[in-house]
């Protein structure tokens, strides 16, 4: 093996047993209590949203909040995107509304508190 075929390989058996031990400290480091107000909404699947909305750690008044923030930082300013041609101004009362119900009686439906945006 000629000396520049040895560095290589070195060089790929380090970075291998770098990768091993990141992998294995990724996967013994103890999950840590997220903060709910560090949480990206827009990031959560309908599913992490749905599981957050039920057990009361978001709120449907929360993610209109910041689906709404959204919509002002990049379609109405920034890139100025204009995909969405109209808002509905009692989306903050109708999810007021809608936490309300869900704090009364449980969800009235699998898309409870869910933004939705159509086409």
């Amino acid at each position: 093996m000629s000396k520049m075929q040895s560095c290589r390989t070195m060089f790929m058996l380090t970075n291998a047993t770098l990768a091993m031990v990141l992998t294995l400290a990724q996967a013994c480091t103890p999950a840590t209590t997220e903060d709910p107000s560090a949480i990206d909404i827009t990031k959560l699947t309908v599913m992490d949203l749905r599981q957050r909305l039920a057990s009361g750690e978001l709120s449907a008044t929360r993610t209109t909040h910041a689906y709404l923030e959204r919509i002002s930082r990049l379609d109405k300013a920034g890139p100025k995107l204009n995909a969405i041609i109209e808002i509905n101004p009692d989306a903050p009362a109708i999810a007021t509304s809608l936490d309300e119900q869900l704090a009364a009686g449980g969800p009235l439906g699998p898309l409870h508190g869910l933004r939705l945006a159509q086409r």
